[in-house]
């Protein structure tokens, strides 16, 4: 994947339209969060002023790869913009031009052929995962209706419940968790905060595992090597 493509000029727009694996996966929401937010979020003056002049540029670069008509990926560079504001990239599309369909299309079965998975998601078929959203009205006729969503299952474990109870962010439930907070029971923010805390504590510690052990197989083959 070309990711953002903050430059992205007729030359290299020519060349992926005759490229069958290599796809344009443009973020541009970073714009908006760094300009709006960025003195807040501690980033340099320096950086919020060359921001201005990246956007010009990958503004024009994406409005001429929707003219080409190449394949468009979706992606959102979280980290930069805060987790969960993702669906705010679909609307900044918009913004410049594509249509609600397109882009639906882009984050769903498009992004899993990019990813080599579109035998398991990137679209609602008998022996895919079931992984589904539902939201509040039709995204065809307003995109930003995919900041509002109401029902979330993942691989065919409810989430979020058609009444948007959280029954805990992706947190898996234990049966005594599960007695107290049933499937469409209105669980406490501070419940939904403390499993939050549990998770990432949890995923942290197991990344930080892997990074030392993976340290050490460095250290290892490099001792064999010398």
């Amino acid at each position: 994947t070309i990711d953002h493509g903050s430059f992205l000029n007729d030359e290299a727009i020519s060349i992926l339209k005759i490229t069958r694996n290599t796809f344009y996966v443009p973020t541009l929401y970073t714009s908006d969060v760094i300009s709006e937010s960025g003195v807040k979020n501690g980033i340099p003056q320096s950086q919020i002023e060359r921001e201005l002049y990246v956007r010009n540029a990958q503004t024009n670069g994406f409005k001429n790869a929707l003219l080409a008509g190449i394949p468009i990926g979706f992606g959102t560079d979280s980290g930069v913009i805060p987790h969960g504001d993702n669906a705010h990239e679909m609307e900044v599309r918009a913004r410049y031009g594509e249509k609600p369909m397109s882009i639906l299309v882009s984050a769903t079965s498009l992004n899993a052929k990019i990813i080599g998975w579109e035998d398991k998601i990137g679209s609602v078929e008998v022996g895919k995962w079931a992984d589904l959203i539902a939201v509040t009205g039709n995204p065809l006729k307003d995109i930003k209706e995919m900041q509002r969503v109401r029902f979330v299952m993942k691989n065919g474990e409810v989430y979020l419940d058609e009444k948007g109870f959280s029954v805990g962010y992706g947190h898996k439930l234990s049966e005594e968790e599960l007695k107290r907070y049933p499937p469409g029971t209105s669980v406490p923010q501070s419940q939904l905060d403390s499993w939050l805390e549990e998770d990432l504590e949890s995923s942290y510690t197991a990344a930080q595992t892997q990074a030392n052990s993976l340290s050490r197989f460095h250290e290892l083959d490099a001792t064999q090597r010398a």
